[in-house]
């Protein structure tokens, strides 16, 4: 269906400005600051005074309708009026951060009448969410009538027997994703091959799940790195491979989605077949991996990388890398995402990183639990021992600290001393 759209709004002459959402953006700032480099793609100036204005007035103290508003101001004169922007994946918020499905409709009013505003979510989103906004809104993924599928199996020239053809139909439940992966997979393995698994599968994960596991015996021990890889970030690039481990060509199987540029997509519904079929293969591939989240961390990739580090439990570079990012996330009102990640870290390694135990502390004390926020203050104590680790370690974080802490920082963690400049 995406591909569809996708080039449907070209062929139309659209600028297209397409958002994935994922777990991360139930963070309000990651979703805005996503929406801004999305658009900064079309132009690579646009919004920036939204971004000044995060770190002036962040959301989490003085709300988010303002700065939406403000990005939704600046998207008018930043982007041309044929642009289209496609916000796909907003189920994501609506069982996690349902508030935001609100701001992101009113965000959309906001925009120029000429713009084309599109919605895609796997499942319908409650209507007092979504308010009076229903410009182009597609609430589920659209599904192929048993006649559609005929139609497409004569056209692809694969020969399959009726009855195959009514299970296929009936397995996939119409979905044009599966539907065309079993076609991929007649063409790869064989129909006969195919109409065998159909046979003997009870339900749809079962042929997925079988699907999977013979198209990747058929692969080389390079597509399967390049299938960990995939499954592991949700993307992939050549580069990517080619980088880490050589020259390794692009993905393939019914699991892949092209993109732009030559990036790859997983398609959502092969996902968990394919982790159940390269489960071994991920555990054995660890340290691989762990070089595949170096390797982004050098290119900017922070987010993917840091989910490499956590997943694979190294605790100790996924907090050395988000103490690099602590100023930025803390400036712009990434607290969401930022104390999430934190309590992922366990509590010992934490001590080594006395600001990371610091912003937990500030992020607490902003939402009004002292309590909690005294306690992290006090734990940030034990770690800065002496002066030198407490001016020093994370100088650009500890130059950030709000005045309006600067008593809970004297009472709290230096009640002794009244000789140090910290600001």
């Amino acid at each position: 269906m995406t591909e569809g759209l996708a080039a449907a709004l070209q062929d139309q002459g659209k600028t297209v400005v397409w958002l994935r959402l994922d777990t991360m953006d139930c963070d309000p700032a990651s979703c805005l600051l996503d929406i801004i480099h999305a658009s900064q793609r079309v132009n690579s100036h646009g919004c920036t005074n939204t971004i000044l204005e995060m770190q002036r007035l962040p959301g989490p103290i003085y709300g988010w309708s303002h700065l939406f508003g403000k990005a939704a101001e600046e998207l008018e004169h930043n982007l041309p009026p044929s642009t289209a922007l496609v916000i796909e994946g907003m189920q994501v918020l609506n069982s996690t951060n349902p508030a935001l499905i609100k701001q992101l409709c009113t965000f959309l009013d906001r925009l120029p009448r000429e713009m084309s505003r599109y919605v895609l979510s796997q499942e319908v989103l409650p209507s007092e969410l979504m308010g009076d906004w229903n410009n182009g809104l597609l609430l589920k993924s659209l599904t192929m009538n048993p006649e559609s599928c005929r139609e497409t199996a004569k056209e692809s020239g694969i020969q399959v027997s009726n009855r195959c053809l009514q299970r296929v139909i009936r397995l996939s439940g119409g979905s044009p994703i599966i539907f065309s992966g079993i076609l991929d997979a007649c063409r790869l393995l064989g129909p006969k091959y195919v109409e065998n698994l159909v046979e003997y599968s009870s339900g749809q994960d079962m042929l997925l799940q079988k699907i999977t596991s013979s198209w990747l015996s058929c692969t080389t021990p390079e597509d399967l790195y390049t299938c960990c890889l995939m499954l592991e970030l949700g993307y992939y690039h050549s580069e990517i491979g080619q980088a880490v481990c050589g020259e390794w060509k692009q993905n393939s199987g019914p699991w892949v989605q092209p993109l732009q540029d030559g990036w790859q997509r997983l398609r959502s519904v092969w996902q968990l077949p394919l982790n159940s079929c390269l489960s071994f293969n991920l555990h054995a591939k660890r340290e691989l991996l762990l070089e595949v989240a170096d390797y982004l961390v050098k290119k900017d990739a922070s987010e993917p990388a840091l989910t490499i580090y956590l997943r694979h439990n190294e605790f100790r570079r996924a907090a050395e890398l988000l103490a690099s990012l602590l100023n930025e996330m803390m400036n712009t009102g990434q607290w969401l995402n930022l104390r999430k990640w934190l309590n992922e870290i366990p509590e010992q390694i934490l001590e080594d990183w006395p600001w990371l135990i610091y912003a937990r502390g500030e992020i607490e004390a902003m939402e009004g639990d002292e309590s909690r926020a005294y306690i992290n203050f006090s734990k940030a104590k034990k770690s800065l021992q002496n002066s030198t680790i407490f001016l020093d370690c994370h100088t650009p974080y500890s130059e950030r600290a709000p005045l309006m802490l600067v008593r809970e920082i004297f009472l709290v963690l230096l009640p002794e001393q009244d000789n140090y400049i910290l600001w």
